[in-house]
């Protein structure tokens, strides 16, 4: 008797989690971007302490899903560039999703991002952690280039994958190194 109340509980409980995440579902962004219809959805995860942030692509009967990693938060800014690609701006996080391939491109720290009239140029300050001493600087990254095209060379990154993205622009010096 206690194991059949235990089976109900447990079913009743699975049941009511599953539709409280549904309801919890948000579209944040939808529209077509060349031929894709694309649609960015958020929703809480349970423990309902996280937010799952997701890209739907639909194209030529076919559809697929994206999951992004955004720590917990809320896209702030999603604009298209072109006919493939996404860029979502989430807190100190840009992430880059190419339509065409149904991927994240990239994915990087940002500090004050702006992203130009067309979308193809993201400018921001590179991140900082609160007690870091590094000076500012600005960078600019081209969504339409490669995730190489979009990284110093090997001898003049840092060691943090994350924060070493985009090319630097201001202060002159960097520019020059």
């Amino acid at each position: 008797m206690r194991a059949l109340l235990v089976l109900i509980l447990l079913g009743g409980t699975s049941f009511a989690l599953a539709s409280a995440q549904e309801r919890n579902r948000q579209t944040v962004w939808s529209g077509t971007v060349g031929q894709r219809q694309v649609v960015v959805e958020e929703r809480w995860t349970p423990p309902f302490t996280d937010i799952l942030v997701s890209v739907r692509i639909s194209a030529s009967g076919k559809t697929s899903t994206i999951e992004l990693s955004t720590a917990g938060r809320s896209p702030d800014l999603v604009v298209p560039w072109a006919s493939e690609r996404l860029v979502l701006i989430t807190g100190e996080t840009a992430s880059v999703v190419d339509l065409v391939s149904g991927l994240v491109a990239d994915q990087f720290f940002v500090a004050r991002p702006s992203i130009s009239p067309t979308g193809r140029f993201i400018a921001y300050w590179r991140f900082r952690p609160p007690s870091s001493q590094d000076e500012d600087v600005l960078l600019v990254y081209d969504v339409g280039s490669s995730l190489q095209l979009n990284r110093l060379p090997p001898n003049a990154r840092g060691t943090e994958f994350m924060r070493d993205v985009g090319l630097p622009v201001f202060p002159e010096w960097h520019t020059a190194n």
